[in-house]
């Protein structure tokens, strides 16, 4: 109904997550304050459900280090906001519905939206001179993010595929239930907030 997309709306008819509860999707895993973490997640705000793969802002701040964690996660997601906002300002295929495209059209439409603004900003930068490359080449190298892999589809051992036996069905509502897990969504955030204080300490010494 008209007014009613808001974010827990789209997210029960959204697909982000289907690959990954099929299992279909990359194998991840990290280490975070010395506990060992078996989902991706993204940043979101204060809306969305305790699930394992959110990490939502902190709304009744009381400690230091939810203080300098908050400034970070909200920073973090106001920079990714801005970015898809810069895309869609400068090409008009981003702002449209996306409900009539197919998923991997979708795909290549954004790659092919951030290869052009990547190619566009390298265009406008000012030529550097020959000295400042020779010199700068090195922090360069360290600073500079490397390009990231598109994953083209699962091979190997990445996936378990879901069929109808009681076997895989089981795997799908546990993978089900993992995405779900409030437990394990708090978890991973005390783990973030000691992480980033731990590095913001290091910094300063």
């Amino acid at each position: 109904m008209p007014g009613a997309c808001n974010d827990l709306n789209v997210l029960a008819k959204s697909p982000l997550f289907d690959e990954l509860t099929a299992g279909r999707a990359p194998n991840i895993q990290f280490q975070v304050n010395n506990r060992v973490h078996k989902l991706g997640y993204y940043l979101a705000d204060g809306i969305y459900p305790r699930w394992a793969t959110f990490v939502k802002t902190i709304p009744n701040l009381t400690r230091p280090k939810e203080i300098t964690f908050a400034k970070a996660q909200e920073g973090y997601r106001k920079d990714v906001e801005m970015c898809f906002g810069i895309l869609q300002a400068r090409f008009g295929i981003v702002r449209g519905a996306a409900r009539g495209w197919d998923k991997e059209d979708l795909r290549y439409i954004m790659l092919a939206c951030i290869i052009l603004h990547n190619m566009i900003v390298e265009d406008k930068c000012p030529e550097d001179t020959d000295e400042d490359l020779e010199s700068d080449e090195e922090e360069e190298n360290n600073m500079r993010p490397r390009i990231a892999e598109v994953w083209d589809g699962p091979t190997g051992q990445d996936f378990e595929e879901v069929g109808r036996d009681a076997h895989t069905f089981e795997g799908f509502m546990e993978r089900y239930n993992e995405i779900r897990n409030q437990y394990d969504h708090l978890n991973l955030q005390e783990d973030l907030i000691e992480h980033l204080w731990e590095v913001q300490d290091n910094m300063d010494i």
